[in-house]
């Protein structure tokens, strides 16, 4: 019953266009900062990206209501450290 369930809701999904996440897509990590760096951190993540011309780091982002934490899209764990 579930199973069914959960085929029509991956039908449906698939259907709207949407694409489900599979084991090759990135990873999102969050980082703890020191509060209102963060925009500065992530500033310095992307020059890094550009710089050295890293294939692991895909975005980085912060979001205004959660102060202290900015969001890397990568590979792996070792990739955002």
């Amino acid at each position: 019953m579930i199973r069914k369930l959960l085929l029509k809701m991956v039908d449906y999904f698939i259907i709207l266009g949407g694409n489900l996440p599979t084991m090759d897509d990135p990873k999102l990590f969050a980082c703890r900062c020191k509060p209102g760096l963060e925009k500065e951190s992530v500033i310095q993540i992307i020059n890094k990206f550009l710089m050295y011309g890293g294939q692991s780091i895909y975005s980085a982002t912060f979001i205004e209501k959660f102060p202290g934490f900015i969001y890397v899209e990568a590979d792996k764990e070792i990739h955002v450290r």
